[in-house]
C-alpha cells in the first residue's frame, strides 16, 4: 500500500492548501463553489477572482500568496424573499397559522 501510494500519489499546487487556509472555513457556498477547497482550487486557476468569498473580510493575504493586487470585495448579495403562490397554486398540506400574505417575511429582508 504504501509504495502504491507514493507511485499514485497526485501532486497539487501548494498554493491550494495556503489560500484555503486564510479562507474562512463555512464551506457556506456563498461564492457559489462547493466549499471553501472548491473557490481556492478555482482561485489558483484563475476561475475566481480573490474577491470572490463574501464572508473574507480580508483579501490581501489571499492576493499575496496568489501574487495579485486585492481589488475591490465584490458585492454583497442580499435573498430578497417575494410571493410566489398561494392556496390556489399548491396543494395545502399544513396547517398555517401565521400571517397570510408575504409581508411578515418582507419585513425580514436584508439577510
Amino acid at each position: 500500500m504504501a509504495v502504491a501510494s507514493r507511485k499514485l500519489k497526485v501532486e497539487s499546487d501548494p498554493r491550494i492548501d495556503e489560500v484555503e487556509a486564510l479562507l474562512p472555513g463555512a464551506n457556506c457556498g456563498g461564492c457559489g463553489y462547493p466549499g471553501c477547497r472548491g473557490l481556492a482550487e478555482a482561485i489558483v486557476s484563475g476561475a475566481a477572482p480573490v474577491t470572490a468569498c463574501p464572508v473574507t473580510k480580508d483579501y490581501s493575504s489571499i492576493a499575496e500568496v496568489m501574487g495579485v493586487e486585492a481589488t475591490s470585495a465584490a458585492e454583497r448579495m442580499i435573498a430578497k424573499v417575494r410571493c410566489a403562490g398561494g392556496k390556489k397554486e399548491a396543494q395545502q398540506r399544513f396547517i398555517y397559522l401565521g400571517v397570510e400574505d408575504c409581508s411578515a417575511a418582507q419585513n425580514l429582508g436584508g439577510g
